[in-house]
C-alpha cells in the first residue's frame, strides 16, 4: 500500500465508509480489482489500526470544538462530567439564544 493510498483509506474511514466500498474505490483508482496488490482483509486490518488510533480522540475533538465555540460566542457554555477512568458520563452545552429562551419561557 502506498502512503497516498493509506492517507485515502484514513480519510474514508473517518467518513465512515465501509471497507468494501473503500476497496472498490482503491480498485477503481488502480484500474480494476485484478490490479490491486492487496485484498479486503489488508484494508480491513489497516482500518482497525486507524480505529485504535482514533479510539480516544473523539472526546478530545468534542472538547476542542466546544472551546472554539466558546471563544467565538461568549454566551456559549458547556460542561462535561467524567467517570474515574476518564470515561464521559454526561455532556451539556447551550448557546446564548437557548439561554435567553430559557429565561423567557422556563
Amino acid at each position: 500500500m502506498s502512503d497516498e493510498e493509506k492517507a485515502l483509506i484514513r480519510t474514508m474511514k473517518r467518513c465512515n465508509i465501509p471497507t468494501r466500498k473503500i476497496v472498490a474505490v482503491l480498485a477503481y483508482i488502480r484500474g480494476g480489482m485484478d490490479k490491486l496488490p492487496y485484498n479486503k482483509r489488508k484494508v480491513s486490518n489497516y482500518g482497525t489500526t486507524i480505529n485504535r488510533e482514533l479510539e480516544n480522540s473523539d472526546v478530545m475533538e468534542v472538547q476542542q470544538y466546544f472551546e472554539n465555540k466558546q471563544a467565538e460566542s461568549p454566551g456559549f457554555c458547556y460542561s462535561m462530567e467524567v467517570y474515574a477512568k476518564n470515561k464521559v458520563r454526561s455532556v451539556f452545552w447551550t448557546d446564548a439564544r437557548s439561554r435567553i429562551m430559557y429565561q423567557e419561557y422556563g
